[in-house]
């Protein structure tokens, strides 16, 4: 369950038992009540009250019928936690009001110390919940308060609370504070006994939503008067379309974009309670999602996230959330999450595993091209990767390792490389992020086959100055066709990346081929800017051996460079911007 869900369910059980048990202890004190004037009645009423409730208690109006025998109370109150009086985020009269209660009993049980309830109706209430920074609630006294024995022979047909109001200021959010209202509340239950099961029917509207949009029906009970989270339930909650964007308090600071519209929509099996462990199975929607830079400059399209719940586990008291079995569908798009959430809700801590055997990087650009910032400019790509990622960490800090197949690709950065889709590449990476800076140090193994290098040139050019006027212009044609294309067979190395800097280290580049033949290797070291597109590379290269033996053959004096397999070694560096010209000199 979501901290909303949660924090909602506990929020409605509070300001239930606050009214129940302030309408019981007028109901049985009102034998004593009906022989003395209204002033006496209120103020007994107030002592019986002030016996589970620790909170001053003020109505205008109590009436008591005798055919049937019942009890209506009128405006009635009851003020804020004294410990969040001075609140800075409190701009309330009262915690609690509801414009009438009323309350039907079966008179001859109450002189043996039963209470038995036809009917108990809440008419227009309201309560304001206020979450501090530390997490504490202005309703943790209630929750903490002693209920005594009262409450163990107490029997409720019938009841209904109608037309309710809770309002919600968090201070403990990102971005503090969430204000949030959940309106039209309507809350049912029937056949409640403390120590057995009763049925439960609660209708509410979510924040901004334009009708009653949340449902929970089911089974719940028996009551816990310790812990209200401890109180089992078995139950459908269905949401429809709740607006996101009230929520969005909840969002980290410092992202890359946030979004703008959306809303979700959900159906889940719950099974159990909050405190040991409360089971939920079924699905989650999220439609019409716009994710938008801060500024408003850039924005993507719309697109639709649905989650299909196998079986995730959420308990109180252990702070963890244990996801099982979920699948995660992203526009078409399926990945499946395992794993545990925990240190809820003050410090979650993540740890879970992410596979994905098709995904689309152009449509994962279409929703979110923010991620252009951290590609090199001009880069193309087309087709479906794989991933296999296992991330531990926090907001603070996190990291992950996985593996990455993109074999299915096809890749392209002009003047520089291309890969048609089919070809191997294949990643193996580790990284560390912080999320809420979105930051990214990361460290990839690369392996890729028959890459085509679209400027080989440089291999020319460094050659040229190893060489000097060693050898003709047209005898180096010989070994470096002008078509300025090589196919590498095979690359294999290590990327580093930080800071929108990527660092190659010892990348082999083998079996470098043209239509003719093996032309030669390489290992390449140095820096790329993605930003500039600035490279600062050194090359070390290893012509093959039938080409060295064509230029021994013109150039007898080469056989210096030469190592004990007859092959020429040559090294050179190259620097400038990969949109511009390079510059090629001696290492």
């Amino acid at each position: 369950m979501s901290k909303f869900n949660c924090l909602s369910f506990k929020t409605h059980a509070v300001i239930a038992y606050s009214v129940i048990f302030t309408a019981l202890n007028l109901l049985c004190s009102a034998p004593s009540f009906a022989a003395v004037d209204e002033s006496q009645a209120q103020k007994m009423g107030e002592v019986a009250v002030k016996k589970v409730i620790p909170r001053k208690m003020d109505y205008q109006k109590l009436k008591f019928s005798f055919m049937p025998f019942g009890v209506t109370v009128n405006n009635i109150t009851f003020s804020e936690n004294p410990r969040f009086a001075k609140h800075p985020l409190r701009d309330w009269p009262y915690f609690a009001r509801a414009e009438e209660i009323r309350l039907q009993a079966e008179l001859l049980p109450l002189f043996i110390g039963r209470i038995s309830v036809l009917d108990l109706a809440i008419n227009n209430f309201n309560a304001n919940i206020l979450i501090d920074k530390d997490y504490s609630l202005n309703v943790d006294d209630l929750r903490q308060q002693k209920r005594g024995t009262l409450i163990n022979w107490l029997r409720i047909k019938n009841f209904h609370a109608s037309n309710g109001v809770v309002r919600i200021v968090d201070a403990s959010a990102a971005n503090p504070p969430a204000r949030l209202i959940f309106d039209d509340i309507d809350l049912k239950f029937s056949g409640f006994a403390v120590k057995e099961k009763f049925n439960i029917n609660l209708g509410l509207r979510t924040p901004s939503s334009k009708i009653r949009n949340v449902s929970l029906v089911g089974m719940a009970g028996p009551l816990d008067m310790e812990r209200s989270e401890r109180m089992p339930l078995d139950g459908i909650l269905t949401v429809d379309k709740a607006p996101i964007l009230p929520f969005l308090a909840y969002a980290l600071k410092g992202l890359t974009a946030y979004p703008i519209s959306g809303d979700a929509s959900m159906k889940l099996q719950l099974k159990g309670n909050s405190w040991d462990g409360m089971s939920s199975k079924g699905g989650i929607e999220f439609n019409n999602l716009v994710m938008a830079a801060p500024d408003g400059t850039q924005r993507g399209k719309a697109f639709t996230v649905g989650l299909d719940i196998g079986r995730n586990v959420f308990s109180l008291k252990n702070g963890r959330l244990d996801i099982n079995d979920m699948a995660m569908f992203l526009d078409g798009q399926r990945m499946t999450v395992d794993g545990a959430i925990t240190g809820l809700p003050r410090k979650p801590m993540m740890d879970v595993n992410i596979q994905a055997k098709r995904i689309e990087p152009t449509k994962m650009e279409d929703i979110y091209p923010f991620v252009r910032a951290y590609l090199p400019k001009g880069l193309a790509y087309s087709g479906t990767t794989s991933i296999n990622i296992h991330a531990q960490g926090s907001v603070d800090g996190m990291n992950a390792t996985g593996t990455m197949d993109s074999s299915l690709m096809g890749v392209a950065l002009p003047e520089v490389f291309e890969k048609k889709a089919g070809s191997s590449l294949k990643v193996d990476f580790k990284a560390d992020l912080v999320p809420s800076q979105f930051t990214i140090k990361a460290k990839a193994n690369v392996l890729a086959q028959n890459i085509k290098m679209l400027n080989a040139r440089l291999f020319r050019d460094g050659l040229r100055e190893v060489l000097g006027n060693r050898i003709s212009a047209r005898q180096l044609e010989v070994i470096f066709k002008p078509t300025n294309t090589l196919t590498i067979g095979q690359v294999s190395g290590v990327m580093n990346y930080q800071n929108n800097f990527i660092r190659v280290e010892n990348m082999n580049l083998t079996q470098l081929h043209d239509a003719e033949g093996y032309v030669t290797d390489a290992i390449l070291n140095g820096t790329l800017d993605i930003n500039k597109l600035w490279v600062d590379w050194s090359v070390n290269g290893r012509l093959s051996l039938e080409h060295s033996q064509k230029l021994l053959k013109v150039a007898p004096s080469l056989a210096s460079l030469a190592d004990t397999e007859g092959r020429i070694l040559f090294n050179f560096k190259v620097t400038g911007a990969l949109d511009k010209e390079l510059k090629v000199a001696l290492n």
